[in-house]
């Protein structure tokens, strides 16, 4: 199982096994100082453990995992979502996104108008990101209301990478055929 963590904020994936066309199923915890963030009264009974399952066409790798890894090795922010009900979205958001913008008003703010210390901020924040995972309204009990529950947890680029380097030994391991 691969974890993001960052505070008290942890998000496990998980390659969970194969549905009955052979398709990839996978796992997603969200969990808050270990408990499930999502009060399970609102979830439909199969996710009331607060694991929720969704589907991937099988392939010869997997979409899941190289989001992850196009968003690591380019440092651009990405959006990922699953084809099928029930509906995961997973967006990342990186320095490069509000890069220019954010220059420009610490350059403009009178207090920071230094530029080794804009360079030092610019430095620190180059390494930030913000994954936002969201669950469709499939997951819940009134799914009429179209509605999408997300959750953001900011980390920095050495932690996804330790999490996509997980994420890619759980589906190596995943892959190996039974013996």
């Amino acid at each position: 199982m691969a974890k993001l963590k960052s505070g008290s904020t942890e998000v496990s994936i998980d390659f969970y096994g194969r549905d009955n066309c052979d398709d990839i199923v996978y796992s997603f915890q969200l969990k808050w100082k270990g408990s499930n963030v999502v009060n399970p009264e609102i979830l439909r009974d199969k996710y009331r453990s607060g694991i929720f399952t969704s589907t991937e066409c099988i392939s010869e790798y997997s979409h899941l995992l190289n989001f992850f890894e196009q968003v690591c090795t380019t440092g651009e922010s990405s959006s990922y979502e699953t084809l099928e009900p029930p509906i995961v979205y997973i967006d990342c958001k990186t320095w490069s996104e509000r890069k220019d913008y954010t220059l420009a008003k610490w350059r403009s703010d009178s207090n920071r108008n230094n530029e080794a210390y804009i360079n030092a901020l610019a430095e620190f924040w180059s390494q930030h990101v913000e994954i936002t995972f969201g669950l469709g309204s499939d997951f819940f009990e009134d799914e009429e209301s179209g509605g999408c529950l997300k959750i953001t947890v900011s980390s920095n680029l050495a932690a996804l990478k330790k999490f996509t380097s997980e994420l890619r030994e759980e589906y190596s391991e995943f892959l190996r055929p039974c013996t």
